[in-house]
């Protein structure tokens, strides 16, 4: 009898930890309220096809501007230049990256991160695109 009951109490322990560790894959929603831009038409002209990635809430990021450019380096997400779109709201920011290794996240950020479908890709993935909605300066 002992050995009948080993293997299966190895089993159900296997079974009940497979269970409880078992990782959710996280799904990404898209916003559900009023106005949202799903096409990316809030972001650039039409001719550019921009495609609904993820929304970005209250994350930690760095400004970059350079000349007429403007960009955000967000925490988990990398570096991506803000749409066109978005230039007045971000303009006045104070730039706090500097491409040098200092990452300050001095600013923290909610918006609609699009991938662009129809632009030339210098690397392996398409270029990303930010839709501002909110920046905050952390003090």
């Amino acid at each position: 009898m002992k050995h009948v009951m080993k293997p299966l109490l190895y089993v159900a322990a296997v079974l009940l930890m497979s269970v409880s560790c078992e990782k959710k894959q996280l799904t990404l929603l898209e916003p559900p309220y009023e106005g949202f831009c799903k096409d990316g038409s809030c972001c650039m002209p039409p001719t550019i096809t921009l495609k609904f990635s993820k929304k970005i809430e209250n994350a930690r990021a760095d400004f970059d501007k350079i000349g007429t450019n403007y960009g955000f380096v967000i925490e988990n997400i990398g570096s991506v230049p803000t749409c066109d779109s978005c230039a007045k709201k971000v303009k006045d920011l104070e730039p706090t990256y500097f491409g040098d290794g200092r990452i300050s996240h001095a600013y923290r950020v909610w918006g609609l991160v699009f991938i662009c479908t129809s632009c030339t890709s210098i690397g392996p993935y398409p270029p990303q695109l930010f839709y501002v909605e909110k920046v905050e300066k952390i003090k």
